[in-house]
């Protein structure tokens, strides 16, 4: 049985197919993310043209004023903040209460 001879340019063929595969699942994992932003700052109408266009005719950040001012988003990002800070203030001092007494146990039976 030999072992396999791998020759400088099918290592650097097999660099080349890594790096073109890595950069097609980098496009196709961060394409969401531009359509959503470019999405963000067309009109209304523009959203729902067939066939779609990739870049706004005209674009605009009222779609953000009206989140921000006009409907309750704001509120329920604070109600999340809320909710979230309390339940880690409450999880860490339980933790926190827990290994105080836990560690006087332990020391009560070393020394009784």
């Amino acid at each position: 049985m030999s072992a396999a001879v791998i020759t400088p340019g099918r290592r650097t063929l097999a660099y080349v197919v890594i790096g073109v595969a890595s950069l097609v699942l980098v496009v196709v994992c961060l394409f969401p993310f531009a359509w959503m932003a470019l999405s963000s700052i067309k009109k209304v109408n523009e959203l729902y043209t067939v066939p779609p266009h990739w870049l706004p005719n005209e674009p605009t950040l009222l779609n953000y004023a009206t989140v921000l001012f006009k409907s309750n988003i704001p509120r329920y990002f604070l109600n999340s903040i809320i909710i979230s800070g309390g339940s880690t203030a409450l999880a860490g001092s339980s933790t926190t209460l827990a290994l105080k007494f836990a560690s006087r146990a332990f020391v009560c039976r070393l020394w009784p």
